[in-house]
């Protein structure tokens, strides 16, 4: 609600009083839309461990060919 009436061009004023979210969260939300194209910023740092395969690794991994037998 808060993006589409930014794209509107309507005023701050008449954003907060209708949806409720404060002035600093509407031009932080205006901020991030035009830097970014979203009303989030994207993540900094990948979340969650370290992949251990390798690129070598899984080009190795796809020219394998299972037949069923070990």
């Amino acid at each position: 609600m808060v993006a589409a009436g930014l794209q509107l061009n309507l005023a701050p004023d008449f954003i907060e009083e209708t949806t409720s979210v404060s002035k600093r969260q509407i031009r932080r939300i205006k901020r991030n839309i035009s830097v970014y194209g979203s009303i989030r910023k994207p993540k900094v740092v990948k979340q969650g461990r370290k992949s251990k395969i390798t690129d070598g690794m899984a080009e190795v991994g796809a020219l394998i060919t299972y037949d069923g037998r070990h």
